[in-house]
């Protein structure tokens, strides 16, 4: 037995699994044995301990990469982990979704689990945080986009091998309904017709969104450039959006139209009557970016104005108060009633018309029973010529089919 090579050994006692590291007296170098990824005993030498820790590192490392228990940053907190993931999506995600996510991590995820770490977060932890949010108060809609954040943060964290596993698969969401706005009732947006014919800015308002129906950042992004009284049509190319750190300015539409919506005589009128007192109304702007609803200085309006107009037209009309939505909703429905549903899907640019039934068309009460009613007559005319269609049937069988 070499009793140099076996020389008493400076180093911590390693469990099993973790390596061997010993200073050889006869070769003056620190040597390594450990098994590698593949399951092969290796055996190396260096020079300098600090190399031969290094070595061994790297290889158990290797091989818990090889059997998903390999973490990047096991010590990273998900505050931290959730930080790197939006800033490398920026580029990735719209604006809008950005600022979305953002707002969950920071409102709803980091006073919460964002001192955790993300490589050991649980189910149970998550569906803690959405307890504790319901017990708050906080809404359906907040509760999913915080289990939507995280799910999406570690479905990405796997796809690049920052993580190993994705905590919120197998959450279970609260049984709790989310708040549905509908569709404004016949009889208020009579009212706020009423009200807003007081105004052209504010009737030609009202019309783009409970009769066109686009987005409210479209509308902000519509330019005089887009209508055409030729022939009666409208383009929505852009919308307005804001991004943290950067002023007002235009960004792509959300989905792509196939072309450019038409507009009737009536709702042509209403834009020309509004451009003509627009045109007579300019002496305090200070900028003409040609948008058809700029802000009381000509420039790019933004949504908390284009929001407290909807609120004071409601005030003023003497209606519960409404959002931008809602008129957008109203649109579909209302156009629904002249077109089958495919024609308002593509009226509508969505790309499903499952979105379109469940979220945008609801139709009041005096539709639905009208419907019931039809429903009902074409039950009780088949059940009438099933009835007739099995005397019929009896009476031929038993040979008396003529004295009917």
């Amino acid at each position: 037995m070499n009793t140099a090579e076996n020389a008493p050994r400076n180093t911590k006692k390693r469990g099993n699994g973790e390596g061997t590291i010993f200073k050889s007296q006869r070769r003056n170098r620190w040597v390594v044995a450990c098994y590698d990824y593949k399951g092969i005993r290796r055996t190396e030498s260096f020079k300098k301990k600090i190399e031969a820790e290094a070595w061994l590192a790297e290889q158990i490392a290797m091989r818990m990469r090889s059997k998903g228990t390999y973490v990047l940053k096991p010590k990273e907190t998900v505050e931290e982990f959730l930080a790197d993931w939006l800033i490398s999506r920026r580029h990735q995600i719209r604006p809008n979704s950005y600022r979305s996510y953002d707002s969950a991590i920071r409102n709803f995820i980091n006073p919460y689990i964002g001192m955790l770490q993300a490589s050991t977060l649980t189910e149970g932890d998550i569906e803690a945080v959405l307890n504790t949010l319901a017990d708050k108060g906080y809404g359906h809609g907040s509760i999913v986009g915080v289990l939507r954040t995280l799910s999406k943060a570690y479905n990405d964290g796997m796809r690049k091998k920052f993580q190993l596993h994705n905590p919120a698969t197998g959450v279970q969401m609260l049984s709790m309904k989310p708040i549905v706005s509908r569709a404004i009732p016949a009889r208020d947006l009579d009212q706020l017709y009423a009200t807003a014919s007081e105004s052209p800015y504010d009737l030609a308002r009202l019309m783009i969104g409970a009769e066109i129906g686009i987005r409210p950042s479209e509308i902000m992004g519509l330019m005089w450039s887009d209508i055409s009284g030729v022939e009666l049509s409208m383009s929505v190319e852009r919308q307005v959006q804001r991004v943290k750190g950067m002023p007002l300015h235009f960004a792509e539409t959300k989905t792509d139209r196939l072309g450019p919506i038409p507009l009737t005589e009536r709702q042509m009128a209403i834009l020309v009557n509004h451009h003509r007192h627009q045109m007579l109304n300019r002496a305090n702007w200070k900028f003409d970016t040609g948008v058809i609803f700029p802000n009381k200085v000509g420039n790019l309006q933004d949504e908390t104005s284009d929001k407290e107009w909807i609120r004071n037209l409601c005030i003023r009309a003497g209606v519960p108060l409404y959002t931008r939505y809602q008129l957008r909703k109203t649109a579909f429905t209302n156009f629904l009633k002249g077109a089958d549903i495919g024609t308002t899907k593509a009226f509508s640019g969505h790309t499903s018309t499952k979105t379109l039934e469940d979220h945008y068309i609801t139709p009041e009460s005096s539709a639905v029973r009208e419907a019931a009613n039809r429903a009902e007559k074409a039950l009780l005319e088949d059940q009438k010529a099933r009835k007739a269609q099995q005397i019929k049937s009896i009476d031929i069988k038993f040979g008396r089919e003529n004295t009917l």
